[in-house]
């Protein structure tokens, strides 16, 4: 058993069921933008974005926002207050590694590489 404090990401939290998607979307064109207004993680039974294109080679994309409060309150201050960009392969019932792409600022642009 370990006593230190685990803060699992957005695919890892919504693969235990604890956070809920605002949004799947699968229908995204190729360099067209979109917005959202994502709660922080811990703070809204749903706060996370599930991006699967239907033209990609399979694999989403998880974005989520983090504040060091609740269970996110043992996280490094370097990880809070970005949106965080997870790539991830498995399903809510087949796991998988999870790969953290990215961290964005708020209101600030970035182009998910597929």
């Amino acid at each position: 058993c370990c006593s230190t404090p685990r803060c699992y990401n957005a695919p890892q939290q919504w693969e235990l069921g604890w956070t809920g998607l605002i949004e799947q979307v699968t229908d995204m064109t190729p360099g067209k933008w979109k917005r959202w207004d994502i709660p922080a993680l811990v703070t809204d039974r749903n706060a996370l974005v599930r991006i699967t294109p239907n033209w990609g080679s399979g694999g989403s994309w998880f974005l989520s926002y983090r504040l060091p409060v609740g269970w996110d309150s043992g996280l490094s201050t370097s990880l809070t207050g970005l949106l965080h960009v997870h790539a991830f392969n498995g399903t809510n019932v087949q796991l998988d590694m999870t790969e953290l792409i990215t961290m964005v600022y708020p209101s600030r642009n970035y182009t998910i590489p597929w």
